[in-house]
């Protein structure tokens, strides 16, 4: 059994990854078609493009691997998937952007949370509305990348 397990871990390492389906490859900027209306393709600058091209972070996320989803997905409303941590500040010139048009933040603003429940206020609703909720909550791992970048290593 262990050498039939073994076989099947040796031939998936074997598999390279298809780069085309996991990043933008491209030279340079994407030429958008009129559908998109990402923050992505409204951010991505000439100037951003040049400065963040050819850097990668520590786990070797780079522009085309945060980018894809947004050049794939032409109807992609923001268009960009944070490799890391390290992505909001290796690709600055380009996620602060984002961050501020959507969330409306600058990166010298500083974020606070309360999570006292006592202070949440809801509308009142009528039990008639809501069939069924649920509520998501994801965690990250100190040292490793999100899971739009994990790998089996």
């Amino acid at each position: 059994m262990y050498n039939g397990v073994k076989a099947l871990i040796d031939a998936e390492k074997a598999i390279p990854d298809p780069p085309d389906l996991l990043r933008y490859s491209g030279k340079n900027i994407p030429n958008w078609k009129p559908i998109n209306k990402s923050l992505l393709r409204k951010c991505l600058t000439q100037d951003v493009w040049d400065k963040l091209k050819d850097k990668k972070d520590s786990f070797g996320c780079t522009l085309g691997h945060i980018m894809n989803s947004g050049v794939k997905n032409e109807d992609s409303g923001v268009g960009v998937y944070a490799g890391g941590p390290e992505t909001y500040t290796a690709f600055a010139p380009l996620m602060d952007k984002i961050i501020e048009c959507y969330h409306g933040l600058k990166p010298t603003d500083n974020h606070t949370s309360d999570w006292d429940v006592a202070k949440l206020t809801f509308p009142p609703l009528e039990d008639r509305f809501c069939v069924s909720t649920r509520i998501r909550v994801a965690r990250n791992l100190d040292g490793f990348p999100f899971g739009t970048f994990i790998s089996p290593e």
